[in-house]
C-alpha cells in the first residue's frame, strides 16, 4: 500500500529537491532556470519576432505588386533553400541554378505571354526533386517543393495573359504636310 503524507511533507520534499546541474563546459551551472525549463517570454518573444518578419515579406510583396507567376517561382526556389535548410542534406546548385531561371523566366513570361519557358523549367525542376528525395519520414520543404514544380507554377502559367497590342504613337511634324502632286508615286 502507498503511504499517505500530508501537505506539509509534500510541502517540504518539495523545498528540498534541486535539479540536477548540467554541465556547460564552462565550469559553472549557468543561473537562473534550468536548462532544460521552457522561457515561456523568449519563446513569444521570438514568435512575435517571425510573425513580423513574415508580415513585413507579405506587405512588401503586396506593395510590389508581384504577378502570381514570379511570386510562384520565387516561393518554388524559397521551398528548395528550406529543404536543404531543414533537412541538412545537400541539394545540388544545379537545381537552385533551374530554381534562379525559373524566377527570370517567369517575369520575362508575364512581360511576353510567352510561358513555355517556365513550363519547360518547373518540368525539370521536379524531376530533380524526384532524384533527391530523402527518403523515408517527413520532409515537408521538399513535398511542398515538388507540389508547386508540379502543380502551382504551371497553374499560375495558365492565368498568364499575353500583352494587349497597343496603338502605335502617330509621328507629327512641325511642318505643313508636303503637297501630294496627281499621278506621282508615293514610298
Amino acid at each position: 500500500m502507498t503511504p499517505e503524507y500530508d501537505p506539509e511533507q509534500l510541502a517540504a520534499a518539495a523545498a528540498q529537491v534541486t535539479p540536477p546541474p548540467v554541465a556547460t563546459g564552462m565550469g559553472e551551472v549557468p543561473a537562473g532556470p534550468s536548462p532544460y525549463e521552457a522561457d515561456i517570454a523568449a519563446l513569444k518573444a521570438m514568435i512575435t519576432a517571425q510573425q513580423e518578419r513574415l508580415d513585413a515579406l507579405e506587405a512588401e510583396r503586396r506593395e510590389r505588386n508581384m504577378p502570381a507567376l514570379v511570386s510562384t517561382a520565387q516561393a518554388l526556389r524559397d521551398l528548395i533553400g528550406a529543404h536543404e535548410t531543414t533537412s541538412g542534406l545537400a541539394v545540388p546548385g544545379a537545381l537552385f541554378r533551374l530554381a534562379d531561371d525559373a524566377v527570370a523566366a517567369a517575369a520575362e513570361a508575364v512581360r511576353s505571354g510567352d510561358v513555355s519557358a517556365v513550363r519547360d523549367i518547373a518540368g525539370r525542376i521536379g524531376a530533380a526533386l524526384a532524384r533527391i528525395h530523402p527518403g523515408g519520414g517527413d520532409h515537408p520543404f521538399h513535398r511542398q517543393a515538388v507540389e508547386f514544380a508540379r502543380d502551382h507554377l504551371p497553374e499560375a502559367c495558365d492565368q498568364v495573359q499575353a500583352p494587349q497590342p497597343q496603338a502605335s504613337l502617330a509621328l507629327g511634324s512641325s511642318q505643313a504636310p508636303a503637297p501630294v502632286i496627281q499621278g506621282s508615286r508615293l514610298g
